[in-house]
């Protein structure tokens, strides 16, 4: 008899908690096994085999009720032994786990338990449990009853069970009132009348808490989808015939959700490779000096907008010679070929599908199915692979994947006479190549070089890897990194940059790798969003395998980062980079004049801004800042405009120094002002300071 919409929405929830109990089950059965006297495990384990049991006979689910029971039986009469679960016993737990789990499978996706009985199971644990078990002298306390009429305070609950679909319409509903916010800003830039200022800045600021919130709702910890790896490594460890040990950091580093899931494959077959290639036989390992047992390491942590997950182990590493005589027989490249390629781009070959080093087929790998899909699935949600490898120590996978693939601050660059966004964790810097500095453009055969201070790297047109045609000059460069791949890609124009909701693009273009998505301007118009990796192939293997070093002049004194700024002072000037947090286009419309002087709200924190001496700030459109300190302690110092970056020699003559400046110093072959950006940061720091200790208004906004 089919279950009712009412029983059925039961039924859905109990697949969902019961699979979170296996999960934890998982882990402590394995806790059990190292622990042979762990009884508060066990009795653990139990309490959790026992609400599956319950709640399945409550929804009449007969199958999984039985199953459940044997495997509980089975575990009460070691609970009240006090003694240790034999292995035959232990191995007869996991086998009743894997088969709840599977009926769980099959109770999702229809609705009901499958046909056929489980007599098989069942038997084989009534025998394990026939032993003639002694009981412990000792009684099992009874949980300590309250007083009669006093009521045991509960816990409150701190979290609710939410469907996944109304997660998604949330996050649907936020990305649409930023992208209306966005518009806004963006027409009252163009307007004069500040009437609707300060609602507009209160409009802002809810707006970016409320993205915040949503955002933080997909988060989950990386531990999620690591709980089912200690009973992967272990049995597969006892199929090969090795010893390995799992260890495991950083499960806290939360993930959006939709990326947790598309790294959880990927994951799991970089640890069954470790497991099948990387770690050797104990013979072997004794042989060379290593522990018997491997190591499979695996650690997230969080760096800026990326989560970087580390997967290493000790095994013997990736042999290149080998590599390169596989490639050579599967034909992916000529004997001279291989014999040039770099190392890097000989370990790139084991992503190739249908590439194996494996001498043989098994059923854990050797038909060359994986890694393929390891690097797809990881690219596919804007991430990079790379592997870091040394014959006889081991082996290292670096997933690199974007915090979230919603909401993403983005550069919007111009080539073609079209727009595209691209997204600013990927671009380490900006350089203009027009005028004067063409001379950092050198040519080598084929390659256009572009020198940045002490290395050369490749330079691509934007236009040219998208196939447009342009008679704009291209006047920026963008050095975009991609794990071990550093290169420049020349663009016409750098628009702005804004914060882009990530759109799927349409079916047309799913087959052109070089777009990740789309997004909605602030004006209403619809840009490709590019992607970074997928520009990297389009430009060839020359990208990130080349760095030529640019060696410095004997007697060269030491070259330093410096910005290039136009500060109205009726000549050039320039600052350290040191210290520079980043540079912001913030509109007007998000800058008010407080009792401290003027303020902005930046990523949720009131934000002094400190004009360089004799700039006066923008009355609309938008202002150039550079901001320095840090999270706690920001402030913006306002320029007219940002002219360049460059390494140069600065030698400072301090003769006219005075607050705000270090003096001079002589630039290709023209005077500059040295600024001290220091000054201006304790400046801002000491108005917010005396706004915090006096009058806040417009503080936060």
């Amino acid at each position: 008899m089919a279950a009712g919409p009412g029983m059925q929405d039961l039924i859905a929830e109990f697949v969902v908690e019961a699979g979170e109990n296996l999960e934890q089950i998982d882990s402590d059965l394995l806790r059990l096994e190292g622990h042979p006297a762990g009884a508060p495990i066990l009795n653990g384990v139990f309490r959790l085999l026992h609400t599956i049991k319950g709640a399945s006979g409550f929804l009449g689910l007969t199958r999984l009720q039985t199953v459940s029971h044997a495997g509980e039986t089975l575990l009460e009469r070691f609970r009240l032994s006090g003694g240790p679960v034999p292995p035959d016993a232990f191995e007869g737990v996991l086998a009743a786990i894997d088969r709840i789990r599977a009926l769980l499978v099959a109770i999702g996706e229809t609705g009901g338990e499958p046909a056929g009985d489980d007599a098989d199971l069942i038997l084989r644990l009534e025998r394990l449990g026939a032993g003639d078990i002694a009981p412990v002298a000792a009684p099992v306390p009874a949980p300590e009853a309250s007083p009669p009429g006093e009521d045991r305070p509960s816990p409150p609950a701190t979290s609710v069970r939410v469907d996944l679909q109304l997660l998604e319409s949330m996050m649907r509903l936020t990305s649409e009132l930023v992208l209306s916010r966005n518009q806004l800003l963006r027409l009252h830039g163009l307007d004069r009348d500040d009437v609707y200022l300060r609602p507009l800045q209160q409009l802002s600021t809810i707006t970016s808490e409320l993205q915040d919130t949503v955002m933080q709702t997909r988060m989950r910890p990386i531990g999620a989808i690591w709980k089912s790896l200690p009973r992967l490594v272990r049995d597969l460890s006892r199929e090969l015939g090795k010893d390995a040990v799992l260890r495991l950091s950083g499960e806290d580093t939360e993930v959006d959700r939709q990326l947790l899931e598309a790294v959880r494959d990927p994951i799991q077959h970089i640890v069954r490779n470790a497991l099948d290639h990387g770690l050797e036989a104990p013979e072997e390992r004794g042989r060379a000096g290593k522990p018997r047992a491997g190591e499979i390491r695996i650690q997230a942590t969080q760096e800026g907008n990326w989560i970087i997950i580390r997967i290493a182990d000790d095994g013997r590493g990736l042999d290149p010679d080998h590599i390169r005589a596989r490639a050579v027989a599967r034909g992916l490249a000529s004997q001279g070929e291989a014999a040039r390629m770099s190392e890097a781009t000989v370990f790139d070959l084991i992503f190739a599908p249908g590439f194996s080093t494996a001498e043989t087929v098994t059923t854990v790998s050797g038909r060359g199915v994986g890694m393929d899909v390891v690097r797809a699935n990881v690219e596919r949600v804007g991430g990079q692979v790379e592997i870091q490898s040394l014959p006889g120590r081991g082996c290292c996978f670096i997933l690199r994947i974007p915090l979230t693939l919603a909401i993403m601050p983005a550069l919007l660059v111009r080539a073609g006479g079209q727009r595209f966004a691209v997204a600013q964790s990927a671009v380490a810097e900006l350089i203009r190549l027009e005028g004067p500095h063409d001379r950092r453009i050198e040519r080598v055969g084929s390659l256009t070089l572009l020198q940045v201070r002490e290395s050369l790297i490749p330079l691509n047109s934007l236009s040219a890897l998208l196939g447009l045609e342009t008679a704009d000059p291209e006047r920026f460069a963008m050095i975009l990194e991609q794990g071990d791949r550093r290169f420049a890609v020349a663009v016409d124009e750098i628009v702005d940059t804004e914060e882009i909701v990530v759109k799927p693009v349409s079916g047309k273009l799913r087959d052109l790798p070089e777009y990740s998505g789309a997004t909605l301007l602030g004006d209403g118009s619809v840009t490709l969003i590019l992607e970074p990796g997928r520009l990297a192939g389009a430009a060839g293997d020359a990208i990130g395998r080349r760095r030529l070093p640019v060696s410095p002049a004997a007697g060269d004194a030491p070259r330093e980062p410096v910005l290039f700024l136009d500060v109205g002072l009726g000549a050039p000037a320039v600052a350290s980079m040191a210290g520079v947090r980043r540079l912001e286009r913030v509109p007007v419309a998000q800058i008010q004049l407080g009792a401290a002087g003027p303020l902005m709200n930046y990523r949720g924190r009131a934000t002094p801004i400190a004009p360089v001496s004799g700039v006066r700030l923008q009355t609309e459109g938008v202002q150039c800042l550079v901001m320095l300190g840090e999270d706690d302690a920001c402030v913006g110092v306002a320029v007219d405009g940002v002219v360049d970056l460059d390494e140069v020699r600065l030698e400072v003559t301090a003769a006219d120094r005075a607050p705000g400046r270090l003096g001079t110093a002589m630039i290709r072959d023209t005077p500059h002002v040295v600024l001290d950006l220091d000054h201006y940061l304790a400046l801002g720091l000491a108005r917010l300071t005396g706004a915090a200790a006096g009058d806040p208004a417009g503080v936060a906004a």
